[in-house]
């Protein structure tokens, strides 16, 4: 069953998929290894061949030069892989009971490295998942953390079977490894790379399908060659696994990109949870040495990848405590602050005010405001709100707080005892709001009352704002003008 947006619909080719692992899986539980090779590669082999032509399709359907990149890489990918099984195939035939069959022979790890190569390519010039700023900081660090998980979980199995390969060379040693876990772990690693970053060139769905395929393909070619041949049906159950994972994973890709009412998704970061999972997993390993053999060398590889791990998680903390006091300054801002005007609100000035020593109070009301707004609209109005509160931090200093109380009232509070210094307030202002605004092709005559009020020896702050608002409606009623306050004027007036 699977959920496309708002359709819920079975997908037959993924019934199909799950049908052929089931009966081959059934195969390999019971099957013996004189024929089970035959019966499994043409499988392993169809199921890559899949994975190709659904890529290509997928690359056909998408727009984006990314996705498209990324599946036309999966598509050479798939061609590797599909010529990795008709060697494995070919091999059967000639001899059923060979150990390559199972193990894999050279041919075919070179051809699977290739394939893999060519995905790596892909993912790796995927676009960048996070713009910029903070967020690409804790992107990076999150990253840096599992990989550094995932190495040293690596390096540990590697270690782990350093002993199977006591009877080669350095460099046999080296090109097993560069042809073997090295190049799937690489991928795995640029997926979830990908994955964490929010915006992935594939459903989420897809990478962790794909993911788990791949992680497949890694854990066979680092098992023990002893362990692999007397567990042949395990390890030919897994390469199964793996390609029809690989398959079903691309199917998905195509449902998703095909959906009519797919959501397009936003493109950002997203907190995850992914590095302390990775760090959890990393420790109970861990324990599991240290209960079983002790603080061996191999412990220590785990030890000290846990160690970085906890570095770059206190740093990712650190990051997020910025982030959040960046988050509480700025909803202070939006708390205290006026959206449209930028001036303190309500709350701020009255916070202001009642700590003010000897203030001055300022209230400002603009006339014929509602006729502005009736005849050009509200965005003109809005442009003339903004304005005035320019017009206004003009005026004032630095000490001042100048606010805009709601709709077309602005006020001022001075905290200064000189009446000089509040005359030359007050004649600026009524300067200031007395003007022409041009708001689009129309010249808007701008008038405003004010009414202010000074504390005195004792005073409150309510019934000093009220003074202030009975002396501006005062103003207000001797106000006559000669004309409709909105009509338009000239430019030239």
């Amino acid at each position: 069953m699977e959920r496309i947006g708002a359709v819920r619909r079975v997908d037959g080719g993924l019934v199909l998929l799950g049908a052929v692992a089931v009966v081959v899986l059934a195969c390999c539980a019971v099957g013996d290894a004189a024929w089970l090779g035959r019966v499994v590669w043409p499988v392993v082999t169809a199921g890559f061949a899949g994975f190709a032509v659904i890529s290509w399709r997928v690359a056909r359907t998408t727009s984006s030069r990314g996705v498209r990149r990324l599946w036309g890489t999966c598509v050479l990918a798939g061609a590797g892989f599909v010529l990795a099984g008709l060697i494995q195939f070919a091999a059967a035939i000639r001899d059923a009971r060979a150990p390559g069959v199972v193990l894999g022979t050279g041919a075919y790890a070179t051809a699977l490295s290739a394939g893999t190569a060519a995905v790596l390519v892909g993912l790796l010039s995927g676009p960048p998942a996070v713009a910029s700023g903070q967020a690409r900081i804790r992107y990076r660090l999150d990253v840096t953390t599992v990989m550094v998980a995932a190495s040293a979980v690596s390096l540990y199995a590697i270690d782990l079977t350093a002993g199977d390969q006591a009877g080669q060379s350095q460099v046999q040693w080296i090109a097993a490894l560069v042809t073997g876990p090295a190049p799937l772990f690489l991928e795995v690693l640029a997926m979830i790379k990908l994955l964490m970053g929010g915006n992935p060139p594939f459903a989420p769905v897809t990478g962790w399908v794909c993911g788990v395929a791949a992680g497949c393909q890694g854990v066979l070619l680092g098992l023990p060659d002893g362990w692999a041949l007397a567990h042949a049906g395990a390890v030919l159950s897994l390469e199964v696994v793996g390609a029809l994972l690989l398959a079903a994973g691309a199917r998905l890709q195509l449902l998703h990109a095909g959906a009519p009412d797919a959501p397009a998704r936003e493109r950002g970061l997203r907190y995850s949870l992914t590095p302390y999972l990775a760090i959890v997993a990393t420790f109970a390993l861990l324990v599991v040495e240290l209960l079983r053999h002790g603080l061996t060398a191999h412990a220590w590889i785990l030890l000290v990848g846990m160690f970085v791990c906890g570095v770059l998680v206190g740093l990712r903390q650190l990051a997020a405590f910025r982030q959040i006091a960046d988050l509480s300054e700025r909803l202070r801002e939006l708390a205290y602050h006026d959206r449209l005007t930028g001036l303190a609100n309500r709350a701020l000035f009255m916070d202001r005010l009642t700590v003010a020593a000897t203030p001055t109070v300022f209230l400002i009301d603009l006339d014929g405001f509602k006729p502005v707004n009736d005849r050009y609209g509200h965005a003109a109005g809005d442009e003339l709100l903004t304005e005035v509160g320019r017009r206004l931090r003009g005026c004032a200093r630095g000490t001042d707080v100048v606010a805009r109380l709601g709709g077309d009232e602005f006020a001022v509070l001075v905290e200064d005892p000189d009446p000089r210094r509040r005359a030359e307030l007050a004649a600026a202002l009524a300067e200031a709001l007395h003007a022409e605004v041009p708001i689009g092709d129309a010249v808007v005559p701008l008038r405003a009352s004010i009414g202010a009020a000074t504390a005195g020896p004792a005073w409150d702050p309510d019934l000093l704002l009220h003074e202030a608002d009975m002396a501006m409606y005062a103003r207000k009623a001797g106000t006559r003008p000669a004309r409709d306050p909105a009509a338009p004027l000239p430019r030239s007036a």
